[in-house]
């Protein structure tokens, strides 16, 4: 006799198989527990069989979907069922607006970033017809600091201009760029110092402009991408 095994759990339908005759009752025969000699219903697209007070019903089957929660949180569904009765949507709903403070600290991150791009583009410096760049991380700003203050050392006569300094700065781009004097020395340091604190500068007064804004419509009206140093080398 045919036979149809459900699952323990759910109680829906697992698949098919066959009774063994009863051998102590000729003509009957032993239904295993979790089995049932009831045919069920054709299958329906997006339902499970599941055996529910003695008959097959078709329930909704939508396991491994993602669902969500009113608020947009997420729910891989994992039990049958209609997931509209827990209150969830099977549409993502759209994202709620950005608040003042979403607003401002997305625009306060830009700043940063467009600060953090400029530092990583280096002072501009001009040799020659070329346009190079001097490395703005901590470390080449202590290198600089190091070399002015030889720079001053060396024009209060208490030393000598050393000829590590002469041979020239290597830029961004792997060229030196000479410095035989004190003067080339102190020109390169006090410009590549100037790129550096323009930008910081800029970037801290936008981010004061930026908090200091009471509205939406004055967060509006600040233009982070102007006042920031032009790109380019001053001869």
């Amino acid at each position: 006799m045919r036979i149809w095994h459900i699952d323990p759990n759910t109680l829906e339908l697992l698949g098919t198989g066959v009774a063994d005759p009863d051998p102590e009752c000729p003509g009957q025969y032993l239904i295993p527990a979790f089995a049932v000699a009831s045919e069920p219903p054709p299958p329906e697209p997006g339902h499970a069989r599941r055996w529910a007070l003695g008959s097959w019903v078709h329930v909704p089957d939508h396991r491994g979907e993602t669902w969500w929660r009113s608020r947009g949180e997420p729910v891989v569904i994992g039990h049958l069922g209609d997931p509209a009765e827990a209150g969830l949507t099977p549409n993502e709903p759209p994202a709620p607006p950005p608040t003042l403070e979403d607003r401002r600290s997305a625009l306060i991150a830009a700043v940063n970033a467009k600060a953090d791009s400029l530092l990583a583009l280096g002072a501009p410096v001009a040799f020659g017809d070329r346009t190079l760049h001097v490395r703005l991380d901590d470390g080449s700003r202590s290198d600089l600091s190091a070399m002015g203050a030889t720079a001053i050392a060396v024009a209060a006569g208490v030393a000598s201009w050393p000829e590590s300094y002469a041979l020239g700065w290597i830029t961004i781009e792997n060229v030196r760029v000479p410095m035989p004097t004190l003067t080339d020395g102190l020109a390169l340091a006090a410009s590549a110092g100037d790129w550096y604190a323009r930008i910081v500068q800029r970037r801290r007064s936008l981010k004061d402009e930026l908090a200091a804004a009471p509205d939406e419509v004055a967060l509006s009206e600040i233009d982070i991408d102007e006042g920031w140093p032009a790109e380019q080398a001053t001869p």
